[in-house]
C-alpha cells in the first residue's frame, strides 16, 4: 500500500474507533457505581492451587486468542467491503470507552487506569488500528471486482503487515500477562 493509502486508512480506522469510544463513554450510567470487592479481583488473578507459570500460559493464550480473533475480523473487511472492519472497530471502541468510563466512574484514578492500559494497550490498539486501515480498503477491492478488475489489489501488499501485526499482538499479550496483571494485583493491595 502506498503511504497515502496508509495515512487515509489509519485516519479512517482511528476516527471510527474514537467514535465508538465516545459512544461507550456516553453509555456509562450517571450516578454512583460501586467497584468490585478486592477479593473478587485478587481471587481471579491467582489461585494458590494452580502453578503460576501454568496460570500465566492459560491467561496468555486466552488473551492472544481473543485479540487474534478481533484482528482477523478487522482484516475480513477486505472481502466484506469494509463492513466487518467498521463494525468491529466501532464495537471495540464502545467496549473500551464503556469499560474505562465505568472504571473512572467507580473512582479508579485515571493515572492508575493509564498504568494498567498503556503498557499493553499501545501495541494492541495500534495493531487493531493498522488492521482497520487494511480492512477499510475492502471498499476499493469490492468496487474493483464489481468493475471487472481481477488484479490482486491489496492482498499481495498486506501479508507482511498482517504477519507483523499477529506478532505484535503476541507481544502485547505477553506484556498484559507479565506487566499488567502484576500491576493490577499490586494496585489492589490494601
Amino acid at each position: 500500500m502506498a503511504l497515502r493509502d496508509w495515512v487515509g486508512g489509519l485516519t479512517m480506522s482511528t476516527a471510527i474507533w474514537i467514535t465508538g469510544t465516545g459512544i461507550g463513554i456516553l453509555a456509562v450510567p450517571e450516578g454512583p457505581t460501586s467497584a468490585p470487592s478486592q477479593g473478587a479481583w485478587t481471587t481471579e488473578a491467582h489461585s494458590p492451587s494452580t502453578p503460576r507459570t501454568e496460570e500465566h500460559f492459560r491467561l496468555f493464550t486466552g488473551i492472544l486468542g481473543r485479540n487474534l480473533a478481533v484482528y482477523l475480523w478487522l482484516l475480513c473487511g477486505l472481502v466484506s467491503g469494509g463492513l466487518t472492519t467498521v463494525a468491529v472497530l466501532t464495537f471495540n471502541g464502545v467496549l473500551f470507552g464503556h469499560t474505562t468510563g465505568a472504571a473512572i466512574g467507580m473512582g479508579i484514578p485515571a493515572v492508575h487506569l493509564a498504568w494498567l492500559l498503556l503498557p499493553h494497550g499501545i501495541p494492541e490498539i495500534g495493531t487493531f488500528l493498522v488492521a482497520g486501515a487494511i480492512g477499510v480498503r475492502g471498499t476499493r477491492l469490492v468496487a474493483g471486482w464489481m468493475a471487472g478488475s481481477h488484479a490482486p489489489g491489496p492482498f499481495s501488499a498486506i501479508w507482511r503487515p498482517a504477519v507483523w501485526g499477529a506478532l505484535v499482538l503476541a507481544g502485547a499479550a505477553a506484556i498484559e500477562v507479565r506487566v499488567t496483571v502484576p500491576l493490577a494485583e499490586w494496585g489492589m493491595q490494601p
